[in-house]
């Protein structure tokens, strides 16, 4: 200011009060060069406010928010961006306002969810309305589209809650069931169905849900005395299995028309294919049965035990795989026992299956052991002979019926790679796995 005082009474001594609005001018102009055209930040100041930033975040991308931010972290965070000026300023305060946008969004999230997918119980459709509405972000990023899909979810997750809700209500005014309104009922409840495998947990449907497993029960009893009075057909009943929750309710029962088959497995068991189909099978809580030779038994003893650890069904298949048509009764006999001595030694387990060696001996076989069941099959894979997955796959699809006795081998990387797509193809056409003697398929040679 001294310096400004001179320059003044300088310029008034030597070029007279004229020059005085020229200086003036110059003044202004240097002033809005200095603070306004070429504002000065001095580094510190930007390193202060891009540290406090990253401080923030759990990642380097500065994508998500790190756990338990606090308001006032955020609030000191301002105060130092808004003495920044310039282009920086420019550049780094939508980041800042981004932040607040994303506690802004994970609060009101918290505030519904109790878990990720559950709500609390108090919330209600003015709290729905309220905090999922969109939020305008100053800048986008992998967190924003997460939030953004979210409060999609809780939106339909509601809306859902409100239509599953009245259909329950609606439904168990059917009191008095006709066989006529029976596929509309089946139709009806299948709706629910399918939207109750979304929303089963959520505390606002449990008082309708209690109501409507009580009109399932009623239904179930009257649908069954009426299937057993004058069958049903499959097209009527498979509807029912559209669904996972009646599923599990219809499982096992008279009403249970889905097509059955049975998973097994010859020649092992071995180290590298026979883990890998258990992993498989227990992924999709799916027993199978296990063919063992007696010889793989001796040399992967730990394969075995785990076969029957984990619930599958092991089962005798000879103790070095011969042609039991080229081979004596008593030395067919002694294949089948001697292996039957080495599962139970190994394994605790003396199995009451098994299978000749290329399904071949026939009745003379079937007549030699008697205490065990024989088991045959109908599907034939050619896994044995087709290193080929697809090809593999495509065999099974074009033999699809029901009652299937499917002959795999855990002996292969193909057979391996076939079983999970089998398995999911299976699930999506409502198949119910079952243990080979659970089916009507009962061909012994």
């Amino acid at each position: 200011m001294n310096l400004v005082k001179k320059l003044y009474r300088h310029c008034q001594q030597r070029f007279g009060p004229k020059s005085l609005l020229l200086v003036a001018c110059l003044i202004l102009g240097l002033y809005i060069l200095l603070v306004i055209v070429l504002p000065f930040n001095a580094p510190y100041q930007i390193q202060a406010v891009e540290n406090s930033l990253q401080s923030l975040y759990q990642d380097e991308t500065q994508s998500h928010l790190r756990h338990a931010v606090e308001p006032s972290e955020i609030d000191h965070l301002n105060r130092q961006a808004s003495h920044l000026k310039g282009q920086h300023r420019t550049d780094l305060m939508p980041k800042v306002e981004l932040v607040s946008q994303k506690l802004l969004a994970q609060e009101r999230l918290d505030l519904l969810y109790q878990s990720d997918t559950v709500f609390y119980p108090d919330v209600d459709s003015d709290m729905i309305e309220a905090f999922t509405q969109p939020i305008e972000w100053s800048m986008e990023d992998v967190a924003t589209q997460e939030f953004d899909k979210l409060t999609l979810q809780a939106q339909n997750q509601w809306q859902v809650i409100a239509n599953v809700n009245q259909d329950m209500a609606t439904i168990k005014n059917h009191t008095h069931m006709t066989r006529q309104q029976i596929p509309t009922i089946i139709q009806k409840i299948q709706d629910i169905n399918s939207q109750l495998d979304f929303v089963q947990e959520q505390p606002h449907i449990q008082d309708n849900l209690a109501d409507y497993q009580r009109f399932l029960d009623l239904f179930i009893e009257e649908l069954t005395a009426s299937h057993q009075r004058q069958p049903y057909s499959n097209e009527t009943l498979m509807p029912l299995f559209e669904s996972d929750y009646m599923t599990t309710m219809l499982e096992g029962t008279t009403l249970d028309v889905r097509p059955k088959i049975a998973l097994t497995f010859d020649d092992g068991p071995n180290d590298q294919y026979t883990p890998q189909v258990l992993d498989i099978l227990n992924k999709y809580h799916i027993q199978g049965t296990f063919f063992v030779v007696g010889r793989n038994v001796e040399t992967y003893p730990e394969t075995a035990k785990q076969i029957v650890d984990e619930g599958h069904i092991i089962a005798n298949h000879s103790y070095d795989h011969p042609n039991f048509t080229e081979i004596s009764d008593h030395d067919v006999r002694n294949q089948i026992n001697v292996t039957q001595d080495i599962i139970y030694t190994t394994t605790g387990v003396r199995p009451s299956l098994y299978r000749m060696p290329y399904g071949a001996g026939g009745e003379r076989v079937y007549r030699l052991i008697p205490e065990l069941t024989s088991i045959t099959w109908n599907t034939d894979t050619e896994d044995w002979e087709v290193r080929d997955s697809e090809k593999i796959y495509q065999n099974i699809i074009r033999q699809l019926s029901d009652d299937m006795l499917i002959l795999l081998h855990d002996t292969n990387q193909a057979s391996v790679d076939a079983l999970e797509p089998l398995i999911e193809y299976l699930n999506q056409h409502h198949y119910r796995f079952v243990a080979p003697t659970e089916l009507e398929y009962d061909y012994r040679y």
